[in-house]
């Protein structure tokens, strides 16, 4: 398989998360490298993912950077470095807030989850680790349904878990100690996220139920949601029925309890100033 093949089966993916995808592309440098792609070859690709995957900020911020590498006529084998760079520092970001957020996730908590975060199965990993015993509730995450693989890897690691329907949440609520959920971009509006958290996020604040954030400094957006950062979701079912297609939605701060970064636990109106201060990648 050629790079150019992989890089488009990267774009069409609709069904693993930005860290997932950013691991890929990293290692698809190391074969365009090998291929001998040029400095442009590596501009394209990355911005081509941005196109594809318009809401996740690891690709947006790290076009910014590849974007200054091209600027000073930098060679191929800087991307790579850079893309490699970039991953190792946000590999230990990721790991650095599961582990502060596995930390204090009280034991015997039930605990809500929507889609199939990588950032939210390695807390769950690392709670594994610290032998804390939780519930987790696990949506399906329509449209694609990848919450099901998330449900199952939680059955088979032996955390109790039960899958439900997003419409089911508000029959459960009431056992629900709090929402934990991963991030594909945190902008100046508040998280960007698989479409349908908003509307968890706004039912379980009406409950008041705590919404904690898994995210990192790379995935910081500093601009405004809008409607190039819906995506396009998998279709619901076949035929030419018209479908909608929104793949993100963006939850306000206001839903939101806490975001958990590398930097610890960080309440919604601090971040949101550090965002305002950043100036906007590309």
């Amino acid at each position: 398989m050629t790079w150019h093949r992989e890089l488009r089966l990267l774009q069409r993916d609709r069904r693993h998360g930005s860290l997932t995808l950013l691991e890929r592309f990293v290692a698809l440098c190391y074969r365009m490298q090998s291929a001998g792609a040029s400095a442009e070859d590596f501009h394209r690709s990355v911005h081509q993912l941005v196109d594809a995957h318009p809401a996740m900020a690891l690709f947006r911020n790290l076009a910014s950077r590849f974007e200054s590498l091209l600027t000073e006529g930098a060679p191929s084998q800087a991307f790579l470095a850079e893309a490699e760079s970039f991953l190792q520092t946000l590999q230990h970001h990721v790991d650095r807030a599961a582990e502060i957020a596995a930390a204090f996730l009280p034991t015997g908590a039930t605990v809500l989850t929507h889609s199939a975060s990588s950032h939210v199965q390695r807390v769950l990993q690392k709670i594994l680790q610290l032998d804390k015993r939780i519930r987790l509730f696990c949506t399906i995450s329509e449209p694609g349904r990848e919450g099901i693989q998330l449900a199952r890897w939680a059955h088979s690691s032996g955390i109790p878990v039960v899958l439900l329907a997003e419409s089911q949440v508000s029959v459960l609520a009431a056992s629900v100690h709090l929402f934990l959920i991963g991030s594909d971009g945190v902008c100046l509006d508040g998280v960007i996220h698989k479409v349908g958290t908003a509307l968890l996020a706004h039912y379980l604040w009406l409950e008041h139920r705590p919404v904690w954030v898994l995210s990192c400094s790379e995935k910081f957006l500093p601009e405004h949601w809008g409607e190039e950062l819906v995506g396009t979701a998998p279709r619901l079912c076949r035929g030419a029925l018209p479908q909608a297609t929104p793949l993100y939605d963006c939850t306000p701060w206001e839903y939101l309890t806490v975001l958990i970064t590398e930097q610890g636990f960080e309440e919604a109106p601090t971040v949101r100033e550090r965002l305002s201060q950043r100036r906007s990648p590309v």
